[in-house]
């Protein structure tokens, strides 16, 4: 008696559990879902914060372009104002000796509230001037190594500058006759191909 109804009772059993084990995996349970959950926030948080890094990113840049256009009407006003060479090499004697105390008491690599470069935030490369203000930082306490190890082109690039200063705002015979080839359209033309490739090898080759 026992055996005779033990198949049909085995297969009744499997026939009503079969279509609850198809339920229960159909319908996720409670931590499934609570996980699910977890999951769909995590990726409107990380979109969230995606989009508000691109807008950091876009008000920064604006406010920079902003500011480097201030700068530059605020040095046109000053130009006319001191023509007078005295003036001018006072004010600038001045702005260079603030300039050199402000990066020689602080270390760009430690302060994070020292200026930093928008490209290099916005796409992960580096430009030809990255490196420049912790370079200049070494520069200024002796270490030359250190310097030349942060943006050695910047570093080979100082004496062309202090020449094109030089030859700017120095109106002598001797200024004028070196003007002619600091400033020469074939020389400025050499040096922004030698920028371009520094900048072009930095990125690609690691120099």
């Amino acid at each position: 008696m026992y055996g005779r109804f033990y198949l049909p009772y085995s297969v009744a059993s499997l026939s009503v559990s079969y279509p609850s084990f198809m339920l229960r995996k159909s319908i996720p349970s409670g931590r499934s879902a609570i996980l699910m959950k977890r999951k769909m926030q995590r990726k409107k948080l990380v979109r969230g914060r995606s989009f508000l890094r691109r807008c950091v990113c876009l008000s920064c840049l604006s406010i920079s372009l902003l500011s480097y256009w201030l700068l530059c009407r605020c040095f046109l006003r000053i130009y006319l104002l001191l023509r007078h060479r005295f003036l001018w090499l006072l004010s600038a004697g001045f702005g260079l000796f603030v300039v050199g105390w402000f990066y020689y008491r602080f270390d760009p690599e430690r302060c994070m509230w020292m200026p930093q470069c928008i490209f290099h935030r916005l796409t992960g490369w580096s430009c030809p001037a990255c490196g420049a203000q912790r370079a200049f930082h070494h520069l200024l306490h002796g270490h030359f190594l250190g310097a030349f190890r942060f943006n050695p082109f910047m570093i080979l690039s100082i004496p062309y500058f202090f020449a094109v200063v030089w030859t700017t705002f120095d109106h002598r015979s001797l200024a004028a006759r070196w003007r002619e080839r600091v400033q020469h359209p074939c020389v400025v033309r050499f040096y922004f191909v030698l920028v371009l490739m520094w900048w072009i090898g930095r990125n690609f080759f690691g120099i």
